[in-house]
């Protein structure tokens, strides 16, 4: 499963590298635009909006996936023991369910759009909205299977570890005892 899920990073990177390369694209044409013709053309402002949501929510599960995501560390650090192991259950448990409400409220809102054929312009051209905003429920369904593989190999190892100071005692203890002759 670790295999599939660092390949599958990978995939999402590139492909978040790719869309971010025309976020900075549609940007300049945009900027430039503005600037050199000073006339506004549309569709780069909206495009370039598009395809960050794109990267947002693509690169999104492989920042958790790699523990890039906010922690507020000068407190964690000082969590020891069973308050830590509760924290990290409680924290991997909030985003299990933030990500599937989001999946949950992202698809209805796409089979809305879908049913009620509602369309966005890009300049001269319309697109259907649905296509922009597939990509929330997408990003999140990965974000949602990621997050839960967390959860279940983080709980199996937060029940694995010891939790109790009198372990940790005789660990320090036993590294005293080794002296030197």
């Amino acid at each position: 499963m670790r295999k599939f899920i660092d390949k599958s990073n990978s995939v999402l990177m590139h492909i978040g590298m790719v869309l971010a390369g025309g976020v900075m694209f549609c940007t300049f044409i945009d900027v430039f635009n503005r600037l050199a013709v000073r006339a506004s053309l549309g569709w780069p402002q909206r495009t370039a909006v598009w395809l960050n949501i794109g990267v947002i929510f693509l690169v999104a599960p492989v920042m958790l996936i790699q523990g890039g995501h906010i922690r507020v560390l000068f407190i964690y650090n000082k969590l020891k023991g069973l308050t830590k192991k509760i924290t990290d259950t409680i924290n991997e448990l909030g985003v299990v369910l933030y990500a599937g409400f989001v999946v949950w409220v992202g698809t209805a809102y796409v089979s809305y759009l879908i049913r009620q054929n509602i369309k966005r312009s890009l300049g001269t051209m319309y697109v259907p909205y649905w296509i922009v905003g597939v990509i929330v429920p997408v990003g999140m369904s990965i974000m949602l299977i990621w997050s839960l593989y967390m959860f279940v190999t983080g709980l199996k190892d937060r029940i694995k570890e010891p939790t109790s100071s009198t372990e940790e005692l005789e660990t320090d203890e036993s590294v005293e005892s080794e002296e030197p002759d």
